[in-house]
């Protein structure tokens, strides 16, 4: 497997900083939907403005767009039955993409009859879908003049769940996030955030010890 190179919570709330300032909105809410939520290229590219959920704030992840040399790229089932899910929106990722079905209304009013747009949230600018590998050819360009060299589109997703699970999110709900069959395959790939978990429970018994070396007359 390819090694990843992730970014932890305090790069994170940098790159949030960096990508504010993308000119291309469709390219900052890639970006955030990988990281913010955990979703595969496949499925960013697939997701329409109908598998959102409005009023409570969460997305519908039923279709991921795919490709073959043979076939050229067309929308199938995502990766597995688990990757069918349900994904609660952090508030921040609404905003983006309120900016963007705005965007796309407005947008369709200026181009009239030149509007391609089929309500894919992620698209060209005359809504016409985007390449399969975009994003990604276009989160390189960005990642290598902002510090991330050598970190592919796919490692948000890792960073995800490296900060889920470092913030002591419950693994069952890191692997439902992530469309993992069950919480075993997500401890395998993300042992490094569990270890770090770990670390942090050894030092809460070593506070114990210290607790119980203390002289509780301060003598």
């Amino acid at each position: 497997k390819k090694r990843m190179t992730i970014v932890d919570d305090d790069k994170a709330v940098e790159l949030l900083r960096q990508l504010a300032e993308h000119p291309n909105i469709y390219f900052r809410a890639a970006v955030l939907l990988a990281l913010l939520c955990g979703l595969r290229l496949g499925e960013v590219c697939a997701l329409r403005i109908d598998d959102i959920d409005w009023e409570l704030c969460r997305i519908d992840i039923t279709r991921a767009l795919k490709y073959t040399s043979e076939t050229g790229q067309y929308i199938d089932a995502p990766k597995s039955d688990a990757s069918i899910r349900m994904i609660d929106l952090p508030a921040g990722m609404m905003v983006v993409l309120h900016e963007i079905r705005d965007y796309q209304l407005e947008t369709a009013k200026l181009l009239g009859p030149r509007w391609r747009g089929d309500g894919r949230i992620i698209a060209s600018f005359d809504g016409t879908p985007l390449h399969h590998d975009t994003p990604s050819h276009q989160w390189r360009k960005f990642a290598d003049s902002h510090g991330y060299k050598g970190m592919r589109f796919h490692d948000l997703r890792h960073s995800h769940a490296t900060i889920l699970l470092s913030s002591n999110v419950d693994v069952v709900a890191v692997a439902a996030r992530l469309g993992h069959s069950t919480p075993d395959t997500t401890l395998r790939f993300y042992a490094h955030a569990v270890r770090k978990r770990d670390l942090a429970s050894a030092q809460a018994m070593q506070d114990l010890i210290q607790r119980a070396g203390d002289d509780p007359d301060g003598d």
